[in-house]
């Protein structure tokens, strides 16, 4: 019933219509790019200080929110509740009074040669990552909540398998974390 439910899930094509703890980050963004304006219209005459630099929300922050509201409308949908949302990913749900802990991030990757400037501006949260990691391009989805059995949840974008393919699978892993987290629960007790 799950599944079938998480079919109407869609990926909203702008930031217009975002859940509300996402449009917070998109607007608490947009306070910070107006005081950092603010500041450097104030300072335009100091040349031995200058603010920390804002930069706007680039196409990788517009897709991973776009991606997040409709993961969060999914689960609300099904009966979920979201606890807290944090931009940086870290998202916490309440399925049947149990937590579920969950991350939306860019999945990273490793090289060789250290980024360049412009190869680290992908993002407007530059500070959320580690500055020798590269975006690939690609979200990864995952369970932090500990299920039992010894895996976790990890779901990977790749360039077949978009996040509107892999949603739907997803969403329905977080609810059915719920009773698995109060069965654990149950026979710990």
């Amino acid at each position: 019933q799950a599944a079938a439910a998480t079919v109407e899930i869609t990926i909203p094509l702008d930031l217009k219509s975002l859940h509300s703890a996402v449009a917070e980050w998109v607007r608490d963004h947009e306070k910070t790019t107006a005081r950092y304006q603010q500041e450097l219209k104030r300072r335009r005459h100091d040349t031995w200080f200058k603010p920390a630099p804002v930069i706007e929300l680039t196409e990788r922050d517009r897709y991973r929110f776009r991606v997040t509201s409709a993961l969060l409308k999914g689960v609300e949908k099904l009966g979920g509740r979201v606890q807290s949302a944090s931009v940086r990913g870290l998202i916490e749900f309440s399925v049947t009074g149990e937590k579920v802990e969950f991350t939306v991030a860019e999945k990273m990757s490793q090289r060789i040669k250290r980024p360049t400037e412009e190869e680290q501006a992908w993002s407007a949260f530059s500070r959320h990552h580690q500055a020798h990691l590269h975006s690939t391009g690609f979200l990864r989805f995952s369970m932090k909540s500990y299920l039992g059995g010894g895996k976790r949840g990890e779901w990977v974008e790749t360039s077949k398998r978009h996040a509107e393919h892999l949603l739907p699978e997803v969403i329905v892993s977080i609810i059915a974390a719920g009773p698995k987290l109060v069965e654990e629960r149950m026979a710990r007790e």
